[in-house]
């Protein structure tokens, strides 16, 4: 059973903009197309760029950080269209958007929107990386071998074929 909850007023919400919320303890970023209303989960799947913080062109959320977008009706990207958006129900009554609350997910904040920048926090993170480093010197002793800084196979001249003609 759906359970609506009012998010934003429709006058604080001009054509082509977007803002965040939190429902159940879930980033949720609040779009409005050229009509209509959209909610979408507020992180980007790449960069975990805040949707709420970006812009909306052409029907299209873009992430404010690199300049991905996501439909907004469906939340995929056209780019890749295994990256999406969760989308959840909105509606508008008497001026007010409301939202299903019953589809949002509820994530334990445990303080993170509070502490300090807690809004910004990023989930994951590029040091996952140096960690990996540490551990592999921790374990073997010296720093791994790895062309241009990249895990991925690298081929060697040895793979290289030269053609005499």
């Amino acid at each position: 059973m759906a359970r609506w909850i009012e998010v934003a007023e429709t006058e604080g919400l001009g054509p082509n903009e977007s803002t965040t919320i939190v429902v159940n303890g879930t980033d949720v970023a609040i779009c409005r197309g050229a009509e209509d209303y959209h909610a979408l989960s507020n992180r980007c799947p790449h960069r975990l760029g805040q949707i709420g913080d970006g812009r909306v062109e052409n029907g299209r959320a873009i992430c404010p950080l690199h300049g991905w977008d996501f439909d907004l009706e469906t939340g995929i990207s056209p780019y890749n269209p295994n990256e999406r958006l969760d989308c959840y129900p909105v509606r508008v009554e008497n001026g007010v958007v409301e939202i299903d609350a019953e589809t949002v997910p509820v994530t334990p904040t445990s303080g993170f929107l509070r502490d300090y920048q807690g809004r910004w926090r990023r989930f994951k993170d590029d040091v996952e990386v140096d960690y990996e480093r540490l551990e592999h010197l921790v374990h073997h002793g010296t720093s791994p071998a790895e062309a241009m800084r990249t895990s991925r196979y690298v081929p060697t001249f040895d793979a290289v074929q030269l053609r005499p003609a």
